[in-house]
């Protein structure tokens, strides 16, 4: 479950065995599910 000042709702995250990449899913109160997937960003040096 998550909940800020915009509102609440569910969320599954699914993590790659070295946490550099996820799968997950959200919603807002019981709407329909949405993506969110992300992978770590990596600083480049100059």
């Amino acid at each position: 479950m998550w909940r800020d000042k915009y509102g609440y709702g569910q969320l599954v995250v699914t993590f790659t065995p070295d946490f550099s990449e996820f799968e997950g899913k959200w919603n807002a109160g019981g709407s329909e599910f949405l993506p969110w997937n992300g992978r770590r960003c990596y600083q480049t040096i100059s």
